[in-house]
């Protein structure tokens, strides 16, 4: 790659990078945030803190079938088995809590009430 358009690059998914981090932690915009985490890691899909950006905000919003593919993409960058124990037990967390956003949703109305 060129050194100028990798400047360029990494200069964009810096941008991207505070973009959301304001959108995630000054605004409160959570879809804003996701966007901008998108761009990051379009720019750089190995970038660790975008990754964590982004599996954050997904996990935040109950994007469970995103945050599946990002963490199997990441599981793909990490084949080392260490990791890969930590990224599929945030896959199975991430399974069960669609179960549970699943099961709350179809609960009866008063079914917690006492």
């Amino acid at each position: 790659m060129d050194p100028l358009r990798a400047r360029d690059a990494a200069v964009a998914r810096q941008d991207w990078k505070a973009a959301a981090t304001i959108s995630e932690h000054e605004l409160g915009d959570a879809e804003q945030a996701i966007e901008y985490w998108q761009r990051a890691c379009a720019v750089d899909a190995k970038d660790t803190a975008a990754l964590d950006g982004l599996e954050r905000m997904y996990t935040a919003s109950a994007r469970w079938s995103e945050l599946a593919d990002l963490l199997e993409h990441r599981l793909q960058l990490n084949p080392g088995k260490d990791e890969s124990v930590i990224l599929c037990a945030r896959c199975f967390r991430s399974i069960a809590n669609s179960w549970r956003t699943i099961a709350w949703s179809k609960a009866p109305p008063n079914a917690c009430s006492s």
